[in-house]
């Protein structure tokens, strides 16, 4: 993801609909490049909401059949998967205003998987979380086939590419043989290391100036609920001379909820606070700008490392890019020592 390319952007397609200006010839030099690598043997490959002016000038990538069918099926040969990026997202819906029209469209462009986002991850958009809505979605997709708007044929083109995919999985096997494999082979030495070296590349670590030994210090850290159980798999939880947790439970939380955790993080010595797109958040940005305001504090990006340019005084600053457990273990080390 994201298909033909999401590296040269300056809007998120969260929020807004991005334009990219290239024609073909330029695409094929960068954007293209792993796509055209990789074509022939990824199961699966995610559209982008952005708008190709210079290849189809009225419609994102995401709704683009000369995009999707065009490039993708035609010119590079790739036989599996088409997954849309999340239908609920503004990128797609700023010019076309109903979700239900976006979902066949989306469809008829040659998307085989429809996405719709979840709100507890990304968006205030009030559809992704309401499941009046998706009852809307399906309703409307299945009058579009009664209509003929859609055909069976279309369908069942998609249909066979899933559940190709689940037969080559394995999935279609007895289930808890094949959960207990899948286990297996994703913990397996090599995978392990692979997740670490990963890590090691990509997590960003910004220590600053401080050179106290936390293990002399009480540490509280503040982190959304969601990811209490991998926290508690790491050594973070033993950062400290005493580590105390303190969760949230939504990634908004509430006057309540922030009153409470500032009261009890004024006791301890150090806070770690763990972000998940506080930029979209005034109540998560208030919490970190209050803790930080009153403690020492070290700043976990979760997610999006715009979090660590909201407050000037953090001690220490940590990209993450995604909340994995083996992130996280990797800034328990660095904190360690």
């Amino acid at each position: 993801k994201h298909f033909p390319g999401h590296g040269d952007t300056v809007v998120d397609s969260h929020q807004q609909l991005p334009v990219i200006k290239k024609k073909m010839t330029e695409l094929n030099k960068v954007e293209l490049v792993p796509f055209k690598k990789l074509a022939h043997c990824t199961p699966a490959i995610m559209t982008a909401h952005i708008l190709y002016p210079n290849i189809d000038e009225h419609h994102c990538a995401t709704l683009s059949p000369m995009i999707l069918q065009g490039i993708l099926r035609e010119q590079m040969s790739f036989k599996g998967i088409i997954v849309s990026d999340s239908l609920a997202m503004k990128g797609v819906l700023q010019k076309e205003k109903k979700l239900e029209e976006v979902v066949i469209k989306a469809f008829q462009a040659g998307n085989d998987i429809l996405l719709l986002g979840g709100q507890n991850l990304q968006s205030d958009f009030p559809g992704e979380s309401d499941i009046t809505v998706k009852i809307c979605v399906y309703k409307a997709f299945l009058n579009a086939v009664e209509e003929g708007v859609i055909s069976e044929k279309r369908i069942n083109e998609s249909v066979n590419r899933i559940l190709k995919l689940i037969r080559e999985a394995g999935l279609f096997q007895q289930l808890p043989q094949t959960i207990v494999k899948m286990k297996e082979t994703l913990r397996n030495k090599t995978h392990l290391i692979n997740a670490r070296e990963i890590v090691m590349r990509s997590v960003k670590v910004n220590k600053g100036k401080w050179c106290t030994d936390l293990r002399q210090l009480k540490i509280a850290i503040v982190f959304p609920k969601s990811f209490e159980e991998k926290i508690k798999s790491t050594e973070l939880i033993t950062l400290g001379k005493e580590t105390v947790l303190y969760t949230y439970n939504l990634l908004k939380p509430s006057e309540e909820e922030i009153d409470y955790i500032i009261k009890q993080t004024s006791t301890v010595d150090f806070i770690l606070f763990c972000s998940y797109n506080a930029w979209k958040s005034p109540q998560q940005k208030k919490n970190l700008e209050l803790a930080s305001n009153q403690k020492s504090t070290a700043c976990i990006a979760l997610r999006d490392p715009i979090d660590l340019n909201l407050q000037k005084n953090l001690v220490m600053k940590f990209a993450l890019y995604a909340p994995s457990i083996p992130s996280l273990q990797y800034v328990a080390e660095v904190l360690k020592g």
